[in-house]
């Protein structure tokens, strides 16, 4: 946090907000219980278009795919799990009663 100039997680979240969200540099998801911010977007600033070589842009293109498809199954996973909690929930409260 002392590179950005912030002294705490309030600083830190209004300067992602306002310096980096509004003006659409990023996209993303703050998540205040897992203290982390997710990154769904960000803007390039080096490269012009056309500046990457096709390969170069098909392998981001394919990294990308992939997170996406590995976010889905956290998803679905963590459902699954869920789901699975309150089936052993109701069972365990039944033989309670």
């Amino acid at each position: 946090m002392q590179e950005l100039d912030v002294i705490n997680v309030r600083e830190l979240e209004d300067f992602l907000i306002n310096e980096c969200m509004y003006v659409g540099i990023v996209r993303g998801k703050l998540d205040q219980l897992c203290r982390c911010f997710q990154v769904q977007f960000a803007a390039g600033r080096d490269l012009r278009p056309g500046q990457l070589g096709n390969n170069l842009l098909i392998t981001f293109q394919d990294k990308i795919k992939w997170a996406d498809t590995m976010s889905e199954l956290d998803k679905k996973h963590k459902k699954e799990a869920e789901e699975r909690l309150e089936e052993v929930k109701k069972i365990l409260s039944l033989k309670e009663q």
